[in-house]
């Protein structure tokens, strides 16, 4: 999430070209551009750039292009997602260009294998998925989280946060199964090819955002968002849909090619905004 994201301001096309780039470094880098424990370790972390500690290292002027768009000032970051694509575009030359419609999960899926096709690099073994969902339905953001219902409303808190601990929970398997899978799908059975488990995984990363960013509304609720809070967590959309979501078959995910199946057979595929909708159901 964006910094202004954590302070609780509103979203806008900065704080999705922030998650995108996040989520872009993460795939170059092997690592996380920020660490830490704590919503307020986190806000910490981005005041300063981006730490390069990854496995494998990128080439200082593509580093740069990512480094602008993690920015803690929105105002610093690149003037709006295409200009940042702009600007990654020298870095790639598949047969034909990518248009800039495409969405971020498809770019994303694109210019992670490319650089690791071109590097050569090994595949990496299958990280442990729980440690890489770290704390997002932590024990202590339970409690905390559970005093807040409480406090907010007295009467239904603890029968609403029961429901809520034990959705998040399932989503929260959901996902380190999906992850799990995902990468063994690639990496240990053969069976799918890195474009695929590069989009399966953009979809669960994804989906832990918009988890995220309902929890920390959870963080801050009030009586209104406590009863609408169950309905807000069933509004996320399930990691398990990513072995879907990714594209049919062995390819890679392309929104253009989804956007013409029928609407029974699409559902809801990644990046069409389930934190926003789950939160504001919550608000609602």
């Amino acid at each position: 999430m964006a910094p202004e994201l954590l302070e609780g301001q509103p979203a806008s096309p900065h704080t999705d070209q922030f998650a995108f780039a996040v989520a872009l470094w993460e795939a170059l880098h092997g690592a996380r551009p920020f660490v830490g424990k704590t919503r307020d370790e986190l806000l910490a972390a981005m005041t300063h750039r981006p730490r390069s500690a990854g496995p494998r290292k990128l080439p200082a002027r593509l580093e740069a292009v990512l480094e602008r768009a993690l920015r803690r000032d929105p105002a610093d970051r690149w003037p709006d997602l295409q200009a940042l694509l702009a600007a990654l575009d020298q870095f790639i030359h598949p047969p034909r260009r990518l248009p800039y419609v495409l969405g971020a999960s498809a770019v994303v899926a694109t210019l992670a294998a490319l650089w690791l096709a071109r590097r050569g690099d090994p595949p990496p073994p299958c990280d442990d998925a729980r440690a890489l969902l770290g704390d997002l339905w932590s024990q202590t953001r339970r409690d905390t989280i559970r005093r807040q219902f409480a406090t907010a409303s007295p009467s239904l808190g603890a029968v609403v946060f029961g429901n809520v601990d034990a959705a998040l929970q399932r989503f929260s398997s959901q996902w380190i199964a999906e992850r799990d899978g995902a990468c063994r799908a690639t990496h240990h059975r053969h069976e799918q090819s890195p474009q695929r488990l590069a989009a399966r995984v953009t979809c669960t990363e994804l989906r832990r955002f918009e988890a995220e960013a309902l929890i920390t509304l959870f963080e801050r609720a009030d009586g209104p968002i406590v009863e609408k809070a169950l309905a807000a967590v069933q509004a996320l959309v399930s990691p398990e849909r990513c072995v879907l979501d990714a594209g049919d078959g062995d390819r890679p995910f392309d929104p253009r090619a989804l956007a013409l199946e029928p609407p029974a057979r699409r559902g809801q595929r990644p990046g069409t905004g389930g934190a926003a909708r789950a939160g504001h159901e919550a608000r609602r």
